[in-house]
């Protein structure tokens, strides 16, 4: 699988990055390379169960920022976080990579596969954080999802009506970049 993301929210500089998906041998492989201005913070990166990535006309309050809200009402919640545990939504949350000084970075990240699914199939215990469970018999489909990453300094001055992720600065949960992700074969 792949994806190719393009720049959200170009006022905030100009980012982009190439997403590969490897599932094979009971593995689930994902690498990550993506540029954008320094940022000096992690950037969360995450797979999301909608299939479209939202554009400047989801500005639903006009400030000329695609906020984490307006974003999240076209791309859906949170299904894979690409930290550091992909066998578990949860336990690497707070472990993304940052960009680093040359303005990148480059994430490679596996795990064993089934246990990666049992997660993704437990229990919602937790169903309003944004975060979502499959529901029971859905599949995995990555060609119906989008993948999104976020953040921007947090010196970087934004308007008062960018609306965040619960916990998050507005520049933490700033989108910058998404694409679908598409089958290779």
């Amino acid at each position: 699988f792949e994806a190719r993301l393009k720049a959200l929210n170009t006022r905030v500089g100009m980012n982009s990055g190439h997403l590969t998906i490897t599932i094979t041998d009971n593995q689930f492989w994902a690498r990550m390379a993506f540029s954008g201005p320094y940022t000096g913070q992690m950037s969360s990166q995450y797979i999301h169960t909608g299939s479209r990535c939202p554009s400047i006309k989801d500005d639903r309050n006009g400030d000329g920022y695609l906020d984490f809200i307006e974003a999240h009402d076209v791309v859906g919640d949170i299904l894979i976080p690409l930290d550091s545990v992909l066998e578990s939504q949860l336990r690497g949350m707070n472990l993304f990579p940052k960009i680093k000084r040359n303005n990148g970075y480059y994430y490679s990240e596996a795990t064993n596969f089934t246990r990666m699914m049992e997660d993704l199939r437990r229990v919602d215990t937790f169903s309003d954080d944004r975060i979502r469970k499959l529901h029971r018999n859905e599949e995995l489909d990555l060609t119906t999802r989008v993948v999104m990453v976020y953040g921007v300094s947090d010196e970087r001055n934004l308007p008062e009506t960018i609306e965040s992720y619960e916990g998050y600065s507005p520049q933490a949960s700033l989108p910058v970049a998404c694409s679908e992700i598409v089958d290779l074969f």
